[in-house]
């Protein structure tokens, strides 16, 4: 939700202007849903619609067609991950995205997500859902993500816990060392490369006061 206010409202420009944001119920023919990003594989039925619509200048068609491509930005500061992390997390709750947009008119994305009778997990049966509860539950190992960058720490989070492993994520440099020192025993205890070991033994000698931190990276 936050990545696509802050591109609608980025979309208007220093003068300003109106973004609305609207919730719906929606009945999911195939029609609507194929007419969506990731709409092909989802079954018809009842759908929640969580909308996000600016008054900006619109998108153009080229452009429209890569919105979601990682790293793919019109913006001279942008590094285009928001949407492909947007794209991500609908993609992981069983949703599917629409966008509609005209040039000089302004843009709309629809987000729609399956309405849940809260018996089972979105999109699968009971026994796929305890399958699936069970392989979260035992996870690969464990990562830690550091990264400043807000989007692409998202969507390396959303990733790695997709591939099955638990992620710890950190934003700054503090962070990551006071994260490693809390589960290091975890991160390096499932890791054999060098250089996870070496920082380990390093943060150690330092926490003991045998010697001066040092930099190293996991």
């Amino acid at each position: 939700m936050l990545n696509l206010v802050s591109n609608a409202a980025e979309a208007l420009g220093p003068e300003g202007g109106r973004v609305e944001i609207s919730t719906r119920a929606v009945a999911g023919d195939r029609a609507t849903l194929d007419a969506c990003h990731l709409g092909e594989r989802l079954p018809e039925g009842p759908y929640v619609s969580l909308a996000v619509e600016d008054a900006g200048p619109g998108i153009g068609a080229e452009t429209l067609d890569r919105v979601f491509e990682p790293f793919f930005t019109t913006k001279f500061t942008g590094r285009g991950l928001g949407l492909a992390v947007v794209l991500g997390i609908v993609r992981r709750h069983e949703g599917c995205i629409r966008i509609e947009s005209r040039l000089g008119e302004g843009t709309r994305f629809e987000i729609l997500l399956p309405v849940s009778d809260g018996s089972s997990a979105v999109g699968m049966a009971p026994d796929e859902s305890r399958e699936e509860a069970a392989a979260l539950a035992t996870p690969r190992g464990a990562i830690l993500v550091i990264d400043d960058d807000d989007g692409a720490r998202e969507l390396s989070v959303l990733l790695l816990e997709r591939a099955g492993f638990r992620v710890y994520s950190a934003s700054s440099g503090r962070e990551a060392l006071e994260l490693f020192d809390r589960h290091a025993a975890e991160i390096v205890g499932r890791s054999s490369t060098a250089p996870c070991r070496t920082w380990a033994a390093r943060r150690s000698t330092t926490r003991s006061g045998r010697g001066p931190r040092k930099p190293g990276s996991c």
